[in-house]
């Protein structure tokens, strides 16, 4: 007699009483649960197992967001299904999500600067240094010499490179 996926789901599933997770004690891919599932003849996800057992299926574009953080949680309640874009930008873990709630650049400057067509956020101030070295490497420096030119340009030009560069103490 063989065993139903709906048994052997529940086979492998442990409440943990503190948490609210139903933690999943099967076989694990990159921290989440799977279950082998004969009929597609591979493996399902087993918190998806779960949430279309209790919720009906997934709307399509949408992937399940773990509130817990648990990834090996398979508790339906702790399940949201979202977009792809929230459920990257919700992990505390991706670089995506990183850079996305970053408000300044590396130098402390605002990102006030949205590229036109790759939407990349810039600070105006980084993105200008950027463009007067290009300019001076284009000239055939060094980047070290560029970067030094465009930032301690000399002391009778400094006002038109910009207010990185501060002049020279008079000797």
């Amino acid at each position: 007699m063989t065993v139903g996926i709906e048994e052997r789901f529940w086979e492998r599933v442990v409440p943990e009483p503190n948490s609210g997770c139903w933690l999943w004690t099967g076989a694990l891919i990159t921290g989440y649960g799977v279950l082998w599932e004969k009929e597609r003849d591979g493996n399902i996800y087993a918190h998806r197992f779960s949430y279309e057992l209790h919720h009906g299926p997934l709307p399509d574009g949408l992937q399940l967001d773990h509130l817990c953080r648990v990834r090996s949680c398979v508790n339906p309640d702790h399940l949201e299904p979202v977009t792809p874009r929230v459920n990257t930008l919700r992990a505390p873990d991706q670089v995506a999500a990183v850079n996305a709630r970053k408000r300044f650049c590396s130098r402390g400057h605002a990102f006030t600067y949205r590229e036109p067509v790759t939407k990349n956020r810039r600070c105006r101030s980084c993105l200008t240094l950027l463009r007067r070295v290009s300019y001076w490497r284009r000239l055939g420096l060094s980047r070290e010499d560029a970067e030094a030119r465009t930032l301690n340009p000399r002391p009778g030009n400094w006002r038109r490179v910009g207010r990185w560069a501060q002049p020279s103490e008079a000797n």
